[in-house]
């Protein structure tokens, strides 16, 4: 957490509704450092077994829209 302080990284958190008190953890610790780190959340409702499938999907996904590279199929 001290790197985030002094660093001011941002953070993209895939998590399911299940990991909510652990988000609130890293939200108020965040807010503490203040501000210098920023947190999207993407919330999956569906259960923590399936949930990396789903985020290892999205990863990608984001990736090729940041990388400017079309998905085809």
């Amino acid at each position: 957490m001290q790197r985030l302080e002094q660093q001011g990284i941002f953070l993209l958190v895939f998590a399911t509704d299940v990991e909510a008190d652990i988000l609130r953890e890293l939200r108020f610790k965040l807010s503490i450092a203040q501000n210098k780190g920023k947190l999207a959340e993407i919330i999956m409702h569906t259960d923590p077994l399936t949930a990396p499938v789903y985020a290892s999907l999205i990863a990608e996904l984001i990736g090729d829209m940041l990388s400017g590279r079309e998905r085809r199929g």
